[in-house]
C-alpha cells in the first residue's frame, strides 16, 4: 500500500493521495470525500460492501477527488510547502483533513484516491469516542467554521456528477440535477479573505 501511495504522490501536480479504508467488519469506511454532500462533506459509499464497484466503477480505479480522510493520507513536499499543515487552530478535532484537501485543490494540486492502497481503520480507536456535550459543541463549532470558510452548503464538487443526489452516500440519481450546467471546471475556489 505504501508503494502505491508514494508512486502516486510522486506524479507531477499531485498534492495528496488517499487510501481505501475498511471498518473492522470489512465494509467501506473511506472511498473518498465528496465536498458539498449533505450540504457539508461526506465519505461516499460509507458502509458499502468492500468489493462494490460504485458509480461507474469508480471504487475499482484510481480517481481524482476533492478530499480524502486524514486517517491515511500522503502529502507531497511541494504541496506541504505551498499550503502548510493541518489547521489545528480552527479545526482541532474535525474538518482539518477536508480543509487541508480543499486548500490543496485551491492551490492547483490534484488529489488522488486509490483502491490499491487498502487498510483496516479502527475509527477513533486512538483518541476514543468522546461524546460529552462539550465535545459535541466543539465539533458543531468546527463544522460551522468549515461551512463558512468553504461554503459547503452550496459547494459543487467538480469531481462529483451534478446528476447525482447531494443527499445520498451511494450516488443516487438526483430528482433535479444540482450544480452548474455550464461547462465543468476542475476548480475549488479559495476561501474569501478574512474567514
Amino acid at each position: 500500500w505504501l508503494h502505491e501511495m508514494v508512486s502516486l504522490a510522486a506524479l507531477p501536480g499531485t498534492g495528496i493521495v488517499g487510501a481505501k479504508l475498511l471498518f473492522p467488519d470489512r465494509t467501506l469506511q473511506h472511498a473518498g470525500v465528496i465536498a458539498g454532500l449533505f450540504r457539508y462533506a461526506a465519505h461516499w459509499f460509507s458502509h458499502g460492501a468492500e468489493d462494490m464497484a460504485g458509480h461507474l466503477g469508480r471504487l475499482q480505479a484510481r480517481n481524482n477527488l476533492s478530499a480524502v480522510t486524514g486517517a491515511c493520507l500522503m502529502i507531497s513536499r511541494a504541496c506541504w510547502d505551498q499550503i502548510g499543515p493541518l489547521d489545528a487552530e480552527r479545526f482541532a478535532e474535525d474538518c482539518n483533513d477536508i480543509d487541508l484537501c480543499l486548500r490543496a485543490r485551491a492551490g492547483g494540486f490534484e488529489l488522488v484516491w486509490t483502491p490499491f492502497a487498502l487498510l483496516l481503520h479502527h475509527e477513533s480507536a486512538s483518541r476514543g469516542r468522546r461524546r460529552s456535550k462539550a465535545h459535541r459543541e466543539r465539533l458543531k463549532a468546527q463544522r460551522a467554521r468549515m461551512e463558512a470558510l468553504w461554503r459547503t452548503a452550496t459547494l459543487v464538487d467538480p469531481h462529483y456528477n451534478p446528476n447525482l443526489a447531494r443527499n445520498s452516500l451511494h450516488a443516487g440519481i438526483a430528482k433535479r440535477p444540482e450544480g452548474s450546467r455550464a461547462p465543468r471546471t476542475d476548480a475549488i475556489q479559495p476561501p474569501e479573505a478574512g474567514l
